[in-house]
């Protein structure tokens, strides 16, 4: 399986990045009272939770290609694009008939948000997190280490 390795400086990037993109989106919130600042602060929120999923899977400064960059966090962003398009597109449109009281807008973006983001990430950790992201021997050798600090002490 291939993986991506990541430098200690391209790490370094990536967190720098993540704190421009919150300063960006505080602004964009701050000014973003019409749509397509609207929409550019929620592909900043998406670009942030990519970052954040990206650093938070990453071991070693590897991430693996197929599992877990292209699933789940590839697929979880795309269910998130599908949401804030829907949301932009049904924004301010007037429905005639309702889903379970919602705006038919609103079922689909909270289907792609809870649905997609739960079954995604959920599926996802249950999948792989013993396989490819800490492996028994990976939890072993911490727990070797941990107990031979405790001996130190």
């Amino acid at each position: 399986m291939s993986n991506f390795v990541f430098s200690d400086k391209a790490v370094d990037n990536l967190h720098v990045t993540a704190g421009i993109l919150w300063l960006f989106l505080t602004i964009l919130l701050f000014f973003g009272q019409n749509m397509p600042l609207m929409y550019l602060a929620f592909l900043t929120i998406l670009l942030l939770i990519i970052i954040y999923f990206v650093l938070g899977t990453m071991r070693e400064n590897k991430i693996g290609f197929i599992f877990p960059l292209v699933y789940p966090i590839l697929i979880m962003a795309v269910f998130w694009l599908l949401a804030f398009s829907i949301a932009m597109l049904t924004k301010g449109k007037v429905a005639v008939n309702f889903i379970f009281g919602m705006h038919p807008g609103w079922i689909a973006v909270l289907g792609f948000f809870w649905l997609g983001t739960f079954l995604t990430t959920t599926l996802g950790y249950a999948l792989l997190f013993d396989t490819h992201i800490l492996t028994e021997s990976k939890w072993n050798n911490f727990m070797d280490k941990v107990s031979q600090m405790e001996k130190m002490n």
